[in-house]
């Protein structure tokens, strides 16, 4: 798979030849120097972008947008500062499943607690660590 922008003095290859396969339960880190396309791969990937050339799949089906099947932690974090950190979470979830504001506030304390944000629900993000945002 390939990326390429258009640049000032022409074409800027992002991404040149980039192949991987990642299994089922498996958990992958793509490492390298800053500016070398790791973000644009994620992107990609989680079809926020399309490649220039070549295809990506994600169990099976090919990426052209968004779907359930792969999700993306920003690197820059953004919440809802009006909102407590359960709100928040349970926000994103208002998106993702057709719940309740009750079910979404369940679901969310459990997802608080997978990370371990369980004693920081009703706090505000300005309250939070940059860690714990």
């Amino acid at each position: 798979m390939g990326k390429v922008y258009p640049g000032r003095d022409g074409p800027v290859a992002a991404v040149q030849n980039f192949s991987c396969d990642i299994g089922g339960g498996e958990f992958a880190v793509i490492l390298g120097p800053s500016g070398c396309g790791k973000s644009t791969v994620v992107r990609i990937i989680a079809g926020l972008e399309q490649a220039s050339s070549g295809t990506v799949s994600v169990n099976g089906a090919p990426v052209s947008r968004p779907g359930k099947s792969c999700s993306m932690v920003f690197q820059s974090y953004t919440s809802f500062p009006w909102l407590t950190v359960l709100e928040n979470i349970a926000f994103g979830l208002g998106y993702s499943f057709q719940e309740t504001r009750r079910e979404r506030l369940e679901r969310a304390k459990g997802l608080a607690r997978l990370v371990e944000l369980e004693r920081f629900e009703n706090a505000y993000i300005r309250e939070l660590s940059g860690g714990m945002r």
